[in-house]
């Protein structure tokens, strides 16, 4: 340290220097400044992120001295002495510092706009998501749609949703972040137009699978952009906010919906979208400063998984056909039934292997999950998923068909115990247990969190026709709880591994897994939930003497038959009465079949291994030290 000081006092005193610099600026600077201490063996190094590769695009509040290192080595070499010098030689100008910190200072407020739009984004998948399985029934009634066609309104957006977050993931380093972010918020407004504008069923599947290959891009590029523009230790506060979007979006969106369809208008469901999308058109190609694409685009085309994504998609769709589709178009054993179930299965065998083993940038990197901990993550994860759509689908028919003297805004008010409570416990969670510095606790939070689903999920199989608030409120809250407790710790554990790591390939990689996982677990729990419906409501009509020889055509049109149970007339041992409790007997199976699921998953939990997420990095190697400080202290 003398040596140092000894260089230091005979520089130029013309040359202010950075610490004359440094002691300028203002308490708010300072406390976003980091620096690493000068080691012996690179001591013209003056400056490194902590546990990140110096980034271009812009960092909230904080410096980035990658000109700063460039220009100084490039103006300043060191010159070579005999013996070795601790110190630099050199000192960088204040006009270097300066440059940068205005770069950064007139940056600043663009990633501020840039962070509203991505919001406002993920508010509008929220909306998206909550409002419209209120609306389905009379949607299939308006268009005249199966039970199949309706609720595949949902499964194709999130089919959809699925199947090409992978490719937005690997086409954003191809191509860059904004081109696909503004690619994905094109098919997004374009699918909320057709869907808003169509007079048919069919043109509505469309409109929402070109809605659900935009939401996927957005899903996946809202945790990719975050990594670029944000530290680790700040990621917790920004993902937090990005989570409060969601809350907000989930407990607003079923309320929503149901003054839309209550007042005749569940196409402003889609048209709600378009004034967000438009603002978002305005802002991120003009203001936003994104992470660019890396080497040659040509070159990165030819090392995509084209393979990976035909067999990905191609398997998706044929086990989803199978399953919404066999005991009431097709029987279980008829070959209709099993060939595309068995071929859907096989494709994705084919796809793991392909993946692991291809010499291609893979669309889904399993390289680095083939463990017991992450194999047991993506089975929590897709628990979940499965979990919570099979229930944003179904306790509104619940509520629709036992309870049809509520109104449809009511209705989403009774869905608030589940919604508000998931989303509380959500944000707690990511407060007090995956917060800076408690990393560690996000292991039992996932216990904890499984345990009260488990419990919840199991306590609805006593909900019937004629079951009370007193009833169905605790059953929410359990359930709610559970639920909400888990978001944030299963993607804390997804993330465990890489992220304390520099490596942004594979945190990017397991950013990728988990929201793949995720959102295949939601189709699949619309999926199995409608099957298992259609086909459990068919069993219990044939075994009612009145409606029996009606139950083929009443299970098709399950969905649709809504709405005119809720307008026949009540009282006892009426029709009304009768259909209402074929339908509860019916999710009844569905909240046994996803307790095992519960259950399932729980067990999986305790194969989780705790990683290190907020853990303060020590790099120690042979005959060097360096500390790395955190972003904020």
């Amino acid at each position: 340290m003398s040596c140092s000081r000894s260089a230091r006092s005979n520089s130029d005193p013309s040359d202010q220097g950075p610490a004359q610099f440094l002691q300028g600026l203002s308490p708010a600077h300072l406390k976003h400044l980091q620096y690493s201490v000068p080691v012996r063996e690179v001591p013209d190094r003056f400056s490194l992120f902590l546990a990140q590769e110096p980034r271009k695009p812009p960092v909230p509040k904080r410096f980035t001295f990658d000109a700063l290192d460039y220009a100084t080595r490039e103006q300043h070499k060191p010159t070579k002495s005999p013996t070795k010098s601790l110190t630099r030689t050199t000192t960088p100008t204040t006009e270097i510092i300066q440059k940068e910190f205005e770069r950064v200072r007139g940056v600043e407020w663009k990633f501020y706009l840039t962070f509203l739009c991505i919001c406002i984004l993920n508010l509008m998948a929220a909306w998206d998501a909550t409002s419209l399985p209120i609306a389905i029934p009379t949607i299939a009634t308006t268009l005249d749609g199966s039970a199949i066609q309706s609720l595949w309104l949902g499964i194709s957006f999130l089919l959809a949703a699925t199947a090409f977050q992978p490719v937005y993931a690997s086409c954003a380093d191809i191509f860059g972040r904004k081109s696909m972010l503004l690619s994905a918020l094109t098919f997004f407004t374009i699918g909320a137009f057709i869907a808003a504008v169509t007079g048919n069923v069919t043109g509505l599947l469309l409109g929402r699978s070109l809605q659900g290959i935009g939401a996927g891009g957005i899903y996946v590029l809202t945790n990719l952009i975050l990594v670029d523009l944000v530290c680790l230790e700040q990621r917790t506060r920004w993902t937090f906010i990005v989570g409060a979007t969601w809350a907000i979006g989930i407990i607003t969106g079923p309320i929503i919906g149901g003054v839309l369809v209550e007042n005749g208008q569940w196409r402003w469901i889609f048209w709600l979208n378009l004034p967000f999308c438009g603002f978002a058109f305005l802002i991120l190609p003009a203001l936003s400063e994104l992470k660019a694409a890396k080497g040659d685009m040509l070159v990165g085309l030819r090392r995509f998984d084209w393979l990976g994504l035909v067999l990905l998609v191609g398997s998706l769709i044929s086990v989803l056909l199978g399953l919404t589709r066999g005991g009431i178009e097709h029987r279980w054993n008829n070959f209709r039934t099993i060939i595309p179930i068995i071929a859907g299965f096989m494709g994705f065998l084919l796809l793991c292997l392909w993946s692991r083993f291809s010499s291609l940038a893979p669309i889904l990197d399993f390289k680095s999950s083939m463990n017991a901990s992450s194999i047991a993550t993506h089975i929590c994860v897709t628990a979940q998923g499965i979990l919570v759509f099979a229930a944003l689908y179904f306790v509104p028919l619940y509520f629709s068909v036992a309870k049809p003297d509520l109104s449809l805004v009511r209705t989403g008010v009774c869905l608030l115990p589940w919604t508000i409570t998931l989303a509380s416990f959500a944000m707690l969670t990511a407060v007090f247990a995956v917060n800076k510095g408690n990393g560690s606790r996000y292991q039992p939070a996932t216990w904890l969190g499984w345990f009260f689903t488990t419990f919840g999920v199991a306590l609805m199989i006593l909900i019937t026709r004629t079951s009370t608030p007193s009833l169905w409120v605790p059953v929410a809250l359990f359930s709610g709880i559970g639920l909400g407790i888990l978001y944030p710790s299963l993607r804390a554990s997804s993330l465990a591994q890489v992220a304390a790591c520099s490596d942004t390939a594979r945190l990017a990689s397991a950013i990728t897994n988990h929201s793949f996982f995720q959102s295949l677990g939601s189709t699949f729990g619309i999926a199995i939930s409608t099957s298992i419906f259609q086909n459990s409501l068919q069993k219990n009509l044939l075994r009612h003497p009145l409606l029996s020889r009606l139950a083929q055509e009443y299970s098709k049109d399950a969905i649709a038959l809504v709405q005119s149970i809720r307008k026949m007339p009540g009282g006892d041992n009426t029709l009304r009465e009768d259909l209402g409790d074929a339908y509860t007997d019916s999710m009844r199976t569905i909240w046994i079949v996803l307790a095992v699921v519960a259950g399932a998953a729980f067990t999986a939990s305790f194969f989780v291994k705790a990683g290190g997420i907020g853990a303060r990095m020590e790099v120690v190697g042979e005959g060097r030290e360096m500390r790395m400080m955190d972003c904020e202290t």
